[in-house]
């Protein structure tokens, strides 16, 4: 029974060997790519129903001079202060603005600018902004503070009246 193993054994071997070996010593040809390559790939932009079907229609609208949109392009939630004059007597409102969000500033009693006041990491900075515009506040790498930058935006993007949510059909924006 023992001679019948051995005999068994080699021959499964000489069979691995027969069929692995000549495998493995022939030229395989490549098999063709299942894409092209990314350097080979070609951007097609989109068709303008493809990006309606994905984009819900929006439109602009002027930012009103007597107020100013503040973004927080940052990526942790950001508290600040800003000069309500519009409250009698005039008085200092705390504002939270989560990332990625802005907030409208609104003061009709005052003249062209706002006093906005908040910690950028190392101390408080207070200064006067204008109204009818828009400041991003972000961090920077560099300074190790939160910056506050003037865009040149003047305007709001906003979905269009009754516009339909392509993400939740049947629910307006």
């Amino acid at each position: 029974m023992n001679r019948s193993c051995a005999a068994a054994v080699t021959a499964i071997a000489v069979l691995l060997v027969c069929v692995f070996v000549p495998a493995a010593t022939t030229a395989q040809t490549p098999r063709p790519p299942l894409a092209p390559g990314w350097n080979e790939f070609k951007y097609a932009p989109p068709s303008d129903s493809e990006k309606m079907a994905v984009v819900p229609p929006f439109q602009t609208i002027p930012i009103p001079d007597d107020e100013v949109d503040i973004r927080n392009i940052g990526n942790a939630e950001l508290a600040l202060s800003y000069w309500n004059a519009d409250e009698s007597p005039g008085a200092w409102q705390t504002i939270t603005i989560a990332p990625g969000q802005s907030f409208p500033i609104k003061c009709h009693k005052c003249s062209k600018t706002v006093s906005i006041s908040f910690h950028d990491g190392k101390q408080n900075k207070e200064f006067p902004i204008s109204l009818g515009g828009e400041y991003t506040i972000s961090w920077s790498s560099a300074q190790n503070v939160w910056v506050f930058n003037s865009t040149p935006q003047r305007y709001r993007i906003v979905p269009q009246d009754n516009a339909i949510n392509p993400f939740m059909p049947g629910r307006v924006i």
